[in-house]
């Protein structure tokens, strides 16, 4: 993982001049300082993606952590998580939600490196959905817009997946602006490249079947234009491996509600 993926050439332009084939895009002749935009991305204007250095493994070897706390069924501030590819520390919660809990952590070792690991118990889960987020990350790896998948695991107590740290979701961002909605160039931005994370995550056989706001997510620092699709615990494949399409077993779907 240590090269930089190259800018797929079919990738829609976030900002900047748009191709000739495509259609007008409407600008907005506001220039409140307190709408924020999506910046254009360097390297003429087109989507791209810093790769980390830190290599992907297998997700089949547990490590047990380490850790001082005395409660050992939940994730503690300052405890050790050991993995063969690295140990990293956790800094703080992020997120929790009814299947699972997101932490920022920090690689033990030269602690400067932050990452994002999604935790969910062992026991008393009613529906584990860790394992669909670390096989389409796998499916979709290299793909721009998509986490960085580093390392799975489990301990005697939860599953974890660590995998490359985004920042805020669409859903805080549009709520933080005074008119709690992004200009029309905005909306269409975010528009072009929702719909180029759908693409990508169709054409790997896969199904979101959550699409919303709090599911997509800007990047951090240099790669603060480009927007990343997360979370994909009701995804579900369509494809078969042949290329053919999977029949559906019939099972009703009950969708979370606005977060």
């Amino acid at each position: 993982m240590g090269s930089t993926s190259k800018p797929d050439a079919n990738m829609l332009q976030v900002v900047g001049s748009a191709p000739k084939d495509a259609p007008p895009v409407m600008r907005s002749s506001s220039k409140n300082p307190n709408t924020p935009q999506i910046p254009a991305t360097p390297s003429k204007n087109i989507e791209t993606l810093q790769v980390s250095t830190t290599a992907i493994v297998n997700p089949a070897t547990p490590q047990v952590p380490t850790s001082t706390s005395k409660d050992a069924n939940t994730l503690q501030i300052g405890m050790i998580i050991t993995h063969k590819v690295g140990r990293w520390k956790v800094l703080r919660n992020i997120a929790s939600g009814p299947f699972s809990e997101v932490f920022v952590v920090v690689d033990a070792d030269n602690n400067k490196t932050k990452y994002a690991m999604k935790c969910e118990k062992q026991e008393g889960n009613q529906r584990p959905v860790l394992k669909l987020d670390v096989m389409v990350l796998m499916s979709v790896k290299g793909s721009v817009g998509f986490p960085l998948f580093i390392a799975a695991g489990r301990t005697k107590i939860y599953r974890y997946c660590v995998m490359q740290l985004v920042g805020p979701d669409l859903g805080k961002l549009r709520r933080s602006l005074v008119a709690k909605r992004f200009s029309v160039p905005t909306a269409l931005r975010v528009l072009q490249q929702t719909l180029r994370r759908l693409e990508v995550l169709h054409d790997a056989g896969w199904l979101c079947r959550d699409v919303k706001a709090p599911n997509f997510a800007v990047g951090l620092g240099h790669e603060n234009s480009i927007i990343y699709m997360l979370d994909f615990g009701f995804a579900r494949k369509y494809k078969l491996v042949h290329g053919g399409l999977k029949v559906r077993d019939g099972q009703i779907v009950v969708a979370r509600g606005r977060e």
